[in-house]
């Protein structure tokens, strides 16, 4: 068999050369370390439509979370302790980039602020070994009665995805 070889991940600036699904945004932060501790500013973008709801999702050492999709809310994810994978899928019929999966990670060594339209499934898992945490700031706020929220079982055929399988 021959070796596969590796296709090119980042530009030589450092920044990534994969294209998200459409309607998806990614924005890493920066933490400014020091003796005293940490800060990691959230984007001012966060702010541009109202924080109606806040949510901390914990996530316990190899668990999953997911498939979730949203009809009408736009979820907006921070996500900056632990070792966590952030799977896509765009079921949008009318979208570019319908039925393509993006396989993303972030956490304490890649701090983000992750943008996720309605109509994108989306699952997080914990790769780690102790507890993860994300927040999530919906632009809708939760309707107990009813939730803006649709789900599929982990191993559903729809979605062309294998938590159990590595990244690369």
């Amino acid at each position: 068999m021959e070796p596969l070889k590796d296709r090119q991940t980042v530009h030589r600036d450092g920044t990534e050369v994969r294209t998200l699904i459409e309607g998806v945004r990614v924005l890493p932060l920066i933490t400014h370390v020091d003796a005293r501790g940490s800060l990691t500013q959230l984007p001012r973008e966060l702010f541009s439509e109202p924080v109606v709801d806040a949510h901390q999702v914990s996530i316990r050492p190899g668990r999953v979370k997911g498939w979730i999709v949203h009809k009408l809310q736009t979820d907006r994810l921070f996500f900056w302790q632990g070792d966590l994978r952030v799977v896509l899928y765009d079921a949008r019929e009318d979208s570019a980039t319908y039925r393509r999966i993006d396989d993303l990670c972030f956490g304490a060594l890649k701090p983000a602020y992750c943008v996720i339209p309605p109509g994108v499934f989306h699952a997080v898992q914990n790769l780690g070994r102790e507890t993860a945490s994300h927040m999530s700031f919906p632009t809708r706020a939760y309707e107990h009665a009813d939730p803006d929220k649709y789900r599929l079982p982990l191993d559903t055929q729809e979605i062309p995805f294998d938590f159990n399988k590595a990244g690369w």
